[in-house]
Order: structure tokens, then C-alpha cells, then sequence
């Protein structure tokens, strides 16, 4: 079994080198890795080359090149149309996996085989309280679509946007076109909501495989207010489009929670209102004409953005919790 492991390079000189050693140190060798050079200004693609020419292992490594610069998102995708794996792990590249990474996957995807995506743990350095991942007490293996569904859409904490730290099948990913949005960040809310809609196989590993640093010289790091509200209301706009008949009503709920994690950074540059707009717009589009008006109607009183967004949420999303089965779980607007 080949794993294809991608990591798109764009200005991490001071961590590349971090990031391939973790790859070489694998365990599991019958690896190719597919480096993407989204036109980096410094050296970073030139110490990958030094490191790869004093390499003499079995795992494969290329290097493609973007002729300019198109963000993370369009580098995925190139990694992801130029594997040849069986798999797909997608790598940033300030980041390292632990040793045994993807031994401790593969090995799971043997005990469950054409498990879709397989999930380990992760370790957030410094700031755990940003990415941490609890450590599964039991191992888990799902084969229903229904359970995903459920689970993703009511934000249950282990099943994790992050596109990073899951071993993919690339046939998945190839059947149902699940490539990222390019030309805007935060771009793995959108995919994994995608994701979500199609996977049924997900298995989970009690270990922890993969060390996320935070890097403020980041694409996230940097990302100002703006350009977050932007790329959140294109996202936005590209999950209301994406919702179909199944759950319909807790892939709603889901836009709703992504809208407000915003909400506070939005309000702070007068963007929130602009987003609610296109929220309002494509609420009509998808059919929620009751939900959209009140929106609507509320966009010019300021008495209404002094919510805070979790408060919101408990008050207008009235969910009822007697039951775990996602049937009983309804919005009253």
C-alpha cells in the first residue's frame, strides 16, 4: 500500500527542514512524497533539495512547482492530482508527524479495509487550547453515513475540520470531486463539511501522530480580519449550495455555528453585516424564507448584534436533546 504524503511549501524556511525529517523518519517507508512550490519567495524549496539529494531510502519524493502563487488550497489540489498512492496525508509544512505516523494508520486500514479516512491525535505546540485533539480512550470504526452526518454536524469535538492528521483514500477523493475551494482561507470548513456528506468508513487511533505547531508568520497566522470575512462568506455560500435532503436541517445548523465563531472578529471591522446579507441571501436561495427575513429585518438594529453568539445559537436553534438519534433533532425559527 502507497501513501502519498503532500505538503505544499510557500515561505517555511526556518521549519521545511522539520517537516521532511519527520517524513524520512517514518517507520513505514512505501511512501511517496509530493512537495508542491507555490512560487515561495525564499529558499525553502532549495533546502528541500538538499535535504532530498542526501536522502537514500526507499520513499519516493517529487517536487512540482506552481508557475504563481496560489495559495494552499490550489497546492493541495495539484498534490492531490498528481499522487499515485492509495492513500492521501495531507502535511503542512511548519508541522511533523510523530515516527510512526503512518505505520499506526496503515495499520488500521489493514484491520479495516476500504476504511475511508483514518484519524490519529494531535499535539498543538505551544497553544494546546487552539488544536489539541483528545486522546481517543477507545479505538472507534464507523461504517454509516448517517453516524458521520450526525456527529460532524452537531460538532462533536473528535471529528475534526482540520484536513491534516487523516490518512484519505484517494479513490474517496477522486469519486466525489473532494478537492478545496482555492482563493480562500480557512478552506477546510467547506471541504470537510463535503466530506462529510459522502464518508461512511472512518476509523479512529487512540495515539497521537501528528505535532501542530502554531507559526504566526502562518497563512492563518496573518490572515487579517478582511480577508477572513471574505473567504468565510464564500464558504458560507458554497455549504448553503451544498446542502442536500439528508440532515438538511443540522447542515443548516452547521453554516449557523460557522457564522458565529466570526461573528466577534467580523463586529470588530464592521464586516458582520455585509455576511449577514450574503447569509440572508442564500438562505432564500436554499429555502429558509422565515429565517432569512428575520435576519433581514434585524440587520439595521444594533440591539440584536449585542448577542453573543453561543447565546444565540441556545436561543433561536431550539434542539430537542432527549433523544441521541439525529431524526429528533429539529430548529424552530
Amino acid at each position: 500500500m502507497i501513501v502519498s504524503i503532500i505538503i505544499p511549501v510557500y515561505n517555511v524556511f526556518d521549519y521545511i527542514e522539520r517537516c521532511i525529517r519527520s517524513v524520512i523518519a517514518q517507520t513505514y517507508q512505501n511512501i511517496e512524497c509530493i512537495l508542491v512550490d507555490d512560487c515561495t519567495p525564499d529558499d525553502s524549496i532549495e533546502k528541500c533539495q538538499q535535504i532530498i539529494a542526501g536522502y537514500k531510502g526507499p520513499i519516493e519524493f517529487k517536487i512540482l512547482h506552481h508557475k504563481k502563487n496560489r495559495g494552499l488550497s490550489a497546492a493541495r489540489n495539484t498534490g492531490t492530482e498528481a499522487a499515485t498512492g492509495d492513500y492521501i496525508y495531507y502535511l503542512d509544512s511548519d508541522d511533523e508527524i510523530t515516527n510512526d505516523c503512518i505505520e499506526l494508520l496503515v495499520s488500521e486500514i489493514k484491520r479495516h479495509p476500504g476504511v475511508q479516512i483514518v484519524m490519529g491525535a494531535t499535539e498543538s505546540i505551544p497553544y494546546k487550547e487552539y488544536y489539541d485533539l483528545p486522546y481517543y480512550k477507545t479505538k472507534l470504526y464507523v461504517d454509516d453515513n448517517d453516524w458521520v452526518r450526525y456527529n460532524y454536524y452537531k460538532n462533536w469535538p473528535s471529528l475534526q475540520v482540520n484536513a491534516w492528521n487523516k490518512l484519505v483514500k484517494l479513490e474517496f477523493l477522486r469519486e466525489n470531486s473532494l478537492l478545496f475551494l482555492e482563493g480562500v482561507i480557512h478552506e477546510d470548513e467547506l471541504w470537510m463539511f463535503l466530506v462529510a456528506q459522502k464518508l461512511s468508513k472512518l476509523s479512529t487511533i487512540t495515539s497521537k501522530t501528528y505535532i501542530h505547531y502554531y507559526n504566526p508568520s502562518s497563512i492563518m497566522g496573518t490572515a487579517n480580519k478582511e480577508r477572513s470575512a471574505q473567504s468565510i462568506g464564500k464558504i458560507i455560500k458554497n455549504l448553503l449550495r451544498n446542502i442536500d435532503a439528508s440532515m438538511h436541517q443540522l447542515q443548516l445548523f452547521k453554516c449557523m455555528h460557522l457564522y458565529f465563531i466570526f461573528f466577534e472578529t467580523l463586529k470588530r471591522k464592521r464586516k458582520y453585516k455585509l455576511l449577514l446579507l450574503r447569509f440572508s441571501y442564500e438562505l432564500l436561495k436554499v429555502g429558509y424564507l422565515k429565517f432569512a427575513l428575520y435576519l433581514f429585518v434585524n440587520y439595521f438594529r444594533e440591539w440584536w448584534f449585542s448577542y453573543e453568539p453561543g447565546e444565540f445559537v441556545k436561543y433561536y436553534w431550539k434542539l430537542e436533546t432527549e433523544s441521541d438519534k439525529y431524526q429528533k433533532y429539529k430548529i424552530t425559527i
